[in-house]
């Protein structure tokens, strides 16, 4: 499934959904850990506040085409994924 949709969890990434076959990525790197920023001088520690709501955010898919049985999909593998935390 395509583009993402924003999701944030207690305390994990990603609670077994790639598992259950619903794709789902780090929503965003913390801006300051990326190449270019770190060839700067940043490092993890320097925000963490991004860094903490970046571990704990996931992109979920989402986009205008997504069946409704695929929503459905979706919706269901995630309630079940969250009742296993």
């Amino acid at each position: 499934m395509g583009c993402r949709g924003l999701y944030r969890l207690g305390g994990r990434r990603e609670p077994g959904l790639r598992r259950d076959g619903i794709g789902c990525n780090n929503y965003f790197t913390p801006i300051h850990l990326q190449p270019f920023y770190r060839d700067l001088g940043y490092k993890p520690g320097d925000f963490p506040v991004c860094e903490k709501i970046s571990a704990r955010t996931i992109a979920l898919p989402f986009y205008n085409r997504l069946a409704e049985k695929d929503q459905d999909l979706v919706v269901e593998r995630l309630k079940a994924a969250l009742a296993r935390l």
